[in-house]
C-alpha cells in the first residue's frame, strides 16, 4: 500500500503541471512590456494621436499571439484538432508517451494563453472597471442628460440589433453571403451581441482626450447601460435559436420574457447597486475605524466586487449594478470614511481599474491567432457594414426625435423689413450707446447693496440694462416702420414658431454629437465574450466568432485612431479640465427639483455622518453661494460676480473687496472693481443658466 502510495507521489512530482504559474508568468512578463510602451507612447503625441493605447495593448498581444501559433512547432503537433487520419493521431500520442511530459506542458501552456476567458472577463476584471467608471463620472452631468442615456441604451440598443440583423437576412437572401447560411433567428443573435458597444474600448479613447464633458457623459452612460441591453437581447434570441419558433404563440412568450427581463433588470438592478451603497455607507457611519485605516480601506475596496457577484447571483445586470454603486458610493459613502482613506481608495480604484482595462486587451490580442476557425470575407465584411448602418440607425432618430421634444411653441412679434437699413441701424446704434451710458453711471452710483449674493445682483442688473436697450430698439424700430412704411406701431404682428429655451440649450445634441456617438460606438471584449457564447445548433459559431473579432479589430484600432482626428474636424473640445469646467458649471447651476429635495433631505442626512442642512457639498466639493442669514457673509471680502451677454453667455467675471459693514455700521455704498474683470478661458463653454 506504502509502496503504491509511493510510486504514486513520485508520478505526481515528476509529472507537476507547470501550466499555470508559467502562464502568468508569461502574461505578467507582457503586462510588464506594454506598461513600458505606454510610456513611450504617451512622449510620442503625433504617434498618440492616431494610436491610441487600448489599440496598442492589442497589437502587442496580437504579435506574442501570432509568434505562438507561426514559430512554435510543438504548438502546431498538439493541434490534434488538424489531423487528418487516426495514424497521425497515434503518432503523436507515441511522441509524447515517449519521455515528452515538459512538451505537453508546454502545448497546454500556449493553449492556455491563446484562449479568451469570458468567464475571468466578466468576473474578475469587468466590475473594478465599470465601478472606477462611475466613481469618476460627473453625477450631476450624467441625470442632466439621463433621458437621452437610457432611450440610447433601451430603445437604440434594440433598434441596432434588429436592423443588423434583418439587413443581414436581407443580404443573404439577395445570395451575397456566399457560402455562410444562417437563419433569420441566428442573423438577429448576431446583430444583439455586435450591438453592444464596449465601455472598456470608449473609456480607453475618450477619456484620454479629455473631451467635452457633456460629450463624455453621453457616450460612456449610453455605453454602460447598453451592454446589459445587448446581452439581454442576445440571451433571449440565443433561447430562441435552441427551441425553435413553432408557432406565434412561442415568439410572444418570448418576447413578453425578454420585456419582463429588461423591465427586471432596468429597475432592479439600479436599485441593488443604490441600495447596497445605503447600507454600506450606514455601516461606516456607525461603525468607528479610527486608528484602523487598514481595516477601513479593506472593507470600502470590497464594494468593486460584492455588488456585481450578488447581481449575477439573482439573474441580474451586474454591470449597471456596479456602476450606479460607483455612483452612488462617491455620493455617501465616502463622506464617511476619513480623509486618508479617500485618497488611497481613489489611488487604487484607479489602479485596479487600469491593470484591469489592460489585462483585457492583452489577453483579447492574444486569442486573435488561438482562433482556429475560418474567415469567410463577404459575410465578414457585409457584417461590419451592417454593424455600422444599425449603430447609425440607433443614434441619429433618437437623438433628433430628443432635440424637437426640448422645443417649446412661443408667440414672438413680427419684424417688418425696413426700406433704409442703414438709417435704422444708425438710430439703434445712438439708442444703445446712451443706454450704456446710462446704465454704468447707475452702478457706479448706487448707495448700498442689500441683496447676498453679488452674482444674482449683478444678473438681474444686466437684465434690466438689456430690457430697457430692448426696449429703446423696439421703439426706435416702431418709429421708424410707422414714418417709412405706415404700417402703425410695431408689435401688432406676431407669430407662432417652436424654439428651445435657454434653460434647455445644453440638453441639445447638436449634429456633431451625433457623428461622435456614432463613431466611438467601438466594439470590443463583451461581444467577442457573447460570439464565444453563440449557439452552435447549426455549426455557425465559427463563422460568427470570425466575424466579431474582425469587427473588434477595426473599430479598436482603426476607428478608435480615428477618433482624435474626428474631434478635430468636427471641432470638438479636448483637454478639457473637468474639475475647473464642473466649478464654472455648478456657479450657473445646481440639482433642484422634488427628487433631489426629497433625496436630499431623507436619504443624504440618514446616510450620512455630520451632515449641516444649510451646507452640504455634493460629491465631496462644496457648493458654490453664499449664506443666506442676513446678506453678511456673501459681502466679505473678494466677492465674485458674474455678467452675461444678451445671449445669456458668461462674459466676465470681477471681485469686490468691499467688507459688510463700515466702521460706523452703515453699509458702505457699492463700487466697481477697481482691476479689469477676468475673462473666463474661452475652454469653458458654458451653456445658459437656467
Amino acid at each position: 500500500m506504502s509502496e503504491t502510495y509511493d510510486e504514486n507521489s513520485s508520478d505526481h512530482e515528476d509529472g507537476f503541471d507547470h501550466t499555470t504559474p508559467l502562464f502568468f508568468l508569461f502574461f505578467m512578463s507582457l503586462v510588464a512590456l506594454v506598461l513600458i510602451l505606454g510610456r513611450a507612447l504617451h512622449h510620442r503625441p503625433k504617434l498618440n494621436s492616431f494610436l491610441s493605447e487600448p489599440a496598442m495593448v492589442l497589437l502587442v498581444g496580437m504579435s506574442f499571439s501570432f509568434i505562438i501559433k507561426a514559430f512554435v512547432p510543438s504548438y502546431a503537433v498538439d493541434n490534434t484538432s488538424d489531423m487528418e487520419t487516426t495514424d497521425d493521431v497515434y503518432a503523436a500520442a507515441k511522441h509524447y508517451d515517449e519521455g515528452s511530459d515538459g512538451m505537453a506542458d508546454q502545448n497546454k501552456f500556449f493553449d492556455t494563453a491563446l484562449s479568451f476567458s469570458g468567464e475571468i472577463f466578466f468576473m474578475a476584471l469587468l466590475p473594478p472597471i465599470l465601478f472606477q467608471s462611475g466613481y469618476e463620472l460627473k453625477r450631476e452631468l450624467f441625470f442632466r442628460h439621463i433621458k437621452p442615456i437610457v432611450s440610447f441604451a433601451a430603445v437604440g440598443t434594440t433598434v441596432s440589433g434588429l436592423v443588423t440583423g434583418f439587413m443581414l437576412w436581407g443580404i443573404q437572401e439577395a445570395g451575397w453571403l456566399g457560402v455562410v447560411q444562417l437563419n433569420l433567428l441566428e442573423l438577429l443573435t448576431f446583430g444583439a451581441l455586435i450591438a453592444a458597444t464596449d465601455t472598456v474600448s470608449v473609456l480607453g479613447v475618450l477619456q484620454a482626450k479629455k473631451v467635452d464633458p457633456h460629450l463624455f457623459s453621453l457616450v460612456f452612460g449610453e455605453s454602460a447601460l447598453n451592454d446589459a441591453v445587448a446581452i439581454v437581447l442576445f440571451r433571449s434570441f440565443s433561447h430562441l435559436v435552441q427551441i425553435g419558433i413553432d408557432d406565434t404563440r412561442t415568439l410572444m412568450g418570448e418576447a413578453a420574457l425578454f420585456a419582463t427581463e429588461f423591465l427586471l433588470e432596468a429597475l432592479g438592478s439600479p436599485a441593488l447597486g443604490i441600495c447596497f451603497s445605503f447600507l454600506a455607507a450606514l455601516v461606516f457611519k456607525h461603525l468607528d475605524f479610527r486608528g484602523k485605516p487598514t481595516l477601513e480601506l479593506s472593507l470600502y475596496i470590497l464594494i468593486m466586487y460584492i455588488p456585481f457577484i450578488l447581481a449575477e447571483i439573482c439573474h441580474l445586470s451586474g454591470i449597471v449594478t456596479i456602476f450606479f454603486t460607483g455612483m452612488s458610493a462617491r455620493r455617501y459613502i465616502e463622506p464617511n470614511v476619513s480623509e486618508e482613506t479617500q485618497r488611497n481608495a481613489a489611488v487604487i480604484f484607479k489602479l485596479v481599474a487600469f491593470l484591469a482595462e489592460t489585462c483585457i486587451f492583452l489577453d483579447l490580442g492574444l486569442s486573435v491567432f488561438g482562433f482556429s476557425g475560418s474567415f469567410h470575407w463577404q459575410f465578414v465584411i457585409f457584417s461590419f457594414v451592417a454593424a455600422l448602418v444599425g449603430r447609425a440607425a440607433s443614434i441619429y432618430p433618437i437623438s433628433f426625435l430628443f432635440n424637437l421634444s426640448l422645443k417649446e411653441t412661443v408667440t414672438e412679434p413680427l419684424l417688418p423689413a425696413p426700406s433704409s437699413p442703414g438709417s435704422l441701424l444708425q438710430d439703434s446704434e445712438a439708442e444703445l450707446t446712451s443706454n450704456d451710458q446710462s446704465s454704468t453711471a447707475v452702478i457706479n452710483n448706487m448707495d448700498a447693496i442689500y441683496e447676498p449674493d453679488l452674482i444674482a445682483l449683478a444678473g438681474r442688473q444686466y437684465d434690466d440694462d438689456c430690457s430697457s436697450e430692448a426696449s429703446s430698439s423696439s421703439s426706435t424700430v416702431s418709429s421708424y416702420s410707422s414714418k417709412s412704411n405706415g404700417m402703425g406701431k410695431f408689435g401688432k404682428k406676431k407669430r407662432r414658431r417652436r424654439k428651445t429655451p435657454e434653460k434647455r440649450q445644453d440638453k441639445v445634441i447638436p449634429l456633431k454629437f451625433m457623428h461622435v456617438l456614432w463613431f466611438a460606438g467601438l466594439r470590443g471584449a463583451v461581444a467577442y465574450a457573447c460570439a464565444r457564447d453563440f449557439p452552435d445548433l447549426y455549426g455557425n459559431n465559427d463563422e460568427v466568432v470570425a466575424a466579431t473579432m474582425f469587427i473588434v479589430l477595426v473599430t479598436i484600432i482603426l476607428m478608435g485612431g480615428f477618433c482624435e482626428p474626428l474631434l478635430h474636424l468636427l471641432g470638438i473640445r479636448m483637454d478639457v479640465n473637468d474639475e475647473e469646467y464642473m466649478k464654472e458649471w455648478r456657479l450657473r447651476r445646481s440639482l433642484k427639483g422634488a427628487f433631489h429635495y426629497y433625496e436630499e433631505r431623507y436619504v443624504f442626512n440618514v446616510v450620512v455622518k455630520g451632515t449641516d442642512k444649510n451646507a452640504r457639498s455634493d460629491d465631496g466639493m462644496e457648493m458654490m453661494g453664499g449664506s443666506q442669514k442676513g446678506g453678511e457673509a456673501a459681502l466679505q471680502s473678494e466677492q465674485q460676480y458674474e455678467l452675461t451677454d444678451a445671449d445669456g453667455n458668461l462674459r466676465s467675471v470681477g471681485t469686490n473687496s468691499t467688507s459688510s459693514h463700515s466702521n460706523d455700521g452703515s453699509t458702505p455704498p457699492y463700487s466697481a472693481p477697481t482691476s479689469a474683470p477676468k475673462p473666463i478661458p474661452e475652454s469653458l463653454d458654458l451653456p445658459p443658466m437656467a
